[in-house]
């Protein structure tokens, strides 16, 4: 996901990929927002693995059965142990 906050950008390149954490899926977004405990950043909405991605969260999901988030805007799941 991206984003742009400032106004006046005339080219794409002027929106800003989400930061580490953070998610949109929506198009013409000023932020981004903080994946919650027990989910994690995903590019996908139908990712299942708890494997997600760094920079430019499109989706924020469930953790998969079987791993777990303790913090906010994790992007990826932990085995339970």
């Amino acid at each position: 996901g991206t984003f742009r906050a400032e106004p006046g950008a005339v080219r794409e390149e002027q929106c800003l990929a989400c930061p580490l954490g953070t998610f949109n899926g929506a198009e013409g977004a000023v932020q981004c927002e903080m994946c919650p405990v027990g989910s994690y950043v995903t590019l996908l909405a139908n990712d299942a693995d708890g494997l997600g991605t760094s920079l430019g969260g499109e989706a924020c999901i469930d953790c998969p059965a079987g791993r777990q988030s303790t913090e906010s805007g994790n992007v990826l799941c932990h085995a339970c142990s």
